[in-house]
């Protein structure tokens, strides 16, 4: 049994490897045998495999590099294709500045940035020769020259050399140029805020934040000037690659750039046109690059759309095709169910899923998908836990070890890493602080509690409060929040306002932690559920980065709205200034970001879209009357039509729970304004 229980916990961790890691078993590498597609017939493979540039984008786990491992071994039998791979994470992690050690302990972080950027990008280029140069032995590219393969040798091993040497040339120059410009604004810096402090002020603080904007702003025109100057990349690589190309008689060289996304916005752009653009556009169709990306944070610059291809990976993007969510959540139960599979066959032969789970193999694929929701690398960390709580004590999994081992990841992994990490990564175009973020997911989260209650107490109607609806025009302000997993886009539909919007999925384990139903109604009638207003969170969002506010003092510093009540009683001083500076300077209540605003104020433009003027007049004149309800001939009286027209526009109302029917006198319905339709009224006025 033990040697099973070794057996099952390799098939768990095999879902859960990062990056490159081998995929072996039993000394060998099993990457063919164990990959699953998201789609049939091997259809995001397919794709990533095809001459054309490709950016795969997909959240953490979701499968890049297992995509990218596969592709590479498919490679390997193709004459016309050379394989690279480099690792982007681990290569600008570990870029340093070069300069001597005296002059980099005392430049500043801004210029040591730079210097970073500078190494990694030319680290990138000479890692991209050598692996080069190692995949063209790999794969055998020599020995399929039948004719003069000597001198062939001998000329591609040249061209290599030369352009390792000449990046080194490169780097020389940059570097005698950086040195110069680096020692000239550490000394226009320093003469700076000696000045500054000689007359410290209460606008200190503002002139060295001057200061610091300057210097960056020099060091990104130096840093720049001085690349143009000296890296010419068609004459340093691309020249170079296609005398091998033509040498070696092959069409493509793929270069495979995993966890591209790990690196800032500013390293992105730099990369993005000193490397990646050029190579792609200028590189006479040989160069093709296959970039794993993070939604939200890939930087396209100068790249040619016409020649790339997007792929997602995420559970709505992959799918949206089949513009139906019943087939989209068909296919992803088929996707785990292959996944599990293919594993079980390659890491315990034999053996059947009942062997280690106390519940239904169909019923087991779905739970998995509703808790991953086609991420890997989830499911691989629930069977871990799982592995640890029953499967060691040779004891069956059921669904409540599932059910707690999604809320054990979710705590462990996706809630420690939001809030207790420094490096978390956010969305490029972000605009409200991590603390902004938690409170706004602690809102959703209280009122889909609400909303359990309303549903399962009030109306005794036993279904699932997991999902929400955000209109498209708010939906950046969540980007964030998906890109971490709090949440998931599960469809795109248009609300009962004929608004175009995002019904979001709320994370499982979240769910299970705070005793939230999870789920999505099958039954027919049931299909717009989530459509009811209750769901609907646009105020939620747009109240809540109304009232998101940071407290500020003149001079720079800015603290959390929590500590609010605590300032106000010692009269709103500034901490920071009173300990450092020994003054009194007042801090005042400030909006977190304007572009927020502009956001909201699109989405409050658009909001309440009405047929015409008479659902207005009818609204209107409800709205005014709220305390009562009429007939609608009463209504038509009143606003000089028949009372047919009422009735019809009436019932659209209703449809979109702007109005209701407060009671039925036979034939005749009263009607009266909702609590909804209230609201939506007051806006539009």
């Amino acid at each position: 049994m033990m040697e099973t229980q070794n057996d099952f916990l390799m098939f768990a961790n095999s879902l859960k490897l990062i990056r490159r890691a081998e995929i072996e078993h039993d000394g060998e590498n099993i990457i063919n045998e164990i990959y699953t597609d998201l789609l049939p017939n091997e259809g995001i493979l397919q794709q990533v495999n095809l001459p054309r540039t490709s950016i795969l984008k997909g959240r953490k786990g979701t499968g890049k590099s297992t995509i990218f491992q596969k592709s590479i071994a498919d490679m390997k039998g193709n004459k016309d294709v050379i394989t690279v791979y480099i690792d982007v994470k681990t290569l600008f992690d570990s870029a340093t500045p070069t300069l001597s050690d005296t002059l980099t302990a005392e430049m500043s972080e801004e210029i040591k940035k730079y210097l970073i950027y500078k190494n990694f990008l030319f680290e990138v280029i000479k890692l991209a020769t050598k692996e080069f140069k190692s995949s063209i032995k790999s794969q055998n590219f020599f020995s399929r020259i039948t004719h003069s393969l000597n001198g062939i040798v001998a000329e591609v091993e040249e061209e290599l050399s030369e352009i390792l040497d000449n990046i080194n040339e490169v780097v020389k120059a940059v570097d005698a140029q950086l040195y110069t410009v680096i020692s000239k604004t550490e000394s226009n810096g320093q003469n700076k805020s000696e000045e500054v402090d000689i007359n410290i002020s209460s606008t200190s603080i503002g002139a060295n934040t001057e200061i610091s904007k300057s210097e960056e702003n020099i060091c990104k025109r130096e840093f720049s000037s001085a690349v143009l100057q000296y890296f010419d990349i068609k004459k340093c690589l691309i020249e170079s690659f296609l005398k091998i190309r033509d040498s070696l008689n092959v069409k493509y060289i793929y270069i495979y750039l995993d966890d591209y996304s790990e690196m800032d916005q500013e390293a992105q752009e730099i990369f993005m046109d000193w490397f990646v653009a050029p190579l792609n556009n200028i590189s006479d169709d040989f160069v093709k690059f296959k970039i794993a990306t993070y939604p939200s944070r890939f930087y396209y610059g100068r790249l040619d759309n016409q020649k790339i291809d997007e792929i997602n990976l995420d559970f709505y993007s992959a799918l949206y095709a089949y513009k139906n969510i019943s087939k989209m959540e068909e296919l992803s139960i088929d996707y785990v169910r292959r996944l599990i599979c293919n594993r079980f066959e390659v890491f315990l032969p034999g053996k059947k899923i009942s062997d280690y789970f106390d519940i239904k193999d169909e019923e087991l694929f779905e739970l998995l998908f509703d808790m991953s929701l086609n991420t890997p690398r989830i499911i691989g960390y629930i069977l871990g836990y799982c592995f640890a709580t029953h499967v060691t004590i040779e004891k069956k999994i059921t669904k409540a070890a599932l059910n707690m081992a999604a809320q054990k990841y979710f705590e462990d992994v996706t809630e420690q890493y939001f809030e207790k990490n420094k490096f978390v990564v956010q969305s490029f175009d972000e605009m409200a602080s991590l603390e902004n973020l938690k409170f706004l997911m602690e809102k959703i989260i209280k009122k889909e509690e609400e909303n359990d209650k309303q549903v399962n107490e009030v109306e005794k109607r036993n279904l699932p409060t997991s999902h929400f609806m955000v209109s498209s025009s708010l939906c950046r302000l969540l980007d964030s929040l998906e890109l971490n997993g709090y949440i998931t886009t599960y469809n795109k539909v248009n609300d009962k306002d004929n608004i175009p919007s995002v019904l979001y999925a709320i994370n499982y384990g979240m769910c299970q932690k705070n005793n939230l139903k999870y789920g999505r109604p099958k039954d027919t009638e049931l299909r717009k559920y989530y459509s009811e207003r209750k769901f609907l969170f646009n105020d939620l969002i747009k109240d809540h980065f109304n009232e998101s506010q940071e407290i500020r003092c003149p001079n720079g510093h800015v603290f959390p709205f929590e500590n609010y009540d605590a300032m106000k009683a010692y009269g709103m001083s500034c901490p920071t200034c009173s300990t450092q500076m020994h003054q009194f300077v007042e801090c005042k209540l400030e909006m977190t970001n304007k572009h927020i605003l502009d956001v909201i104020k699109d989405y409050v433009d658009t909001s309440l879209k009405l047929n015409d003027g008479l659902e207005y007049e009818i609204l209107n004149f409800l709205g005014n009357n709220r305390e009562d309800d009429f007939r609608a001939s009463v209504i038509a009286g009143e606003l000089d039509c028949t009372y047919q027209l009422i009735a019809k526009r009436t019932q659209k109302l209703i449809d979109r729970e702007l109005v209701c029917v407060s009671k039925n006198d036979g034939q005749r319905r009263y009607y009266k304004i909702s609590q909804y339709g209230l609201k939506e009224l007051e806006k539009r006025k």
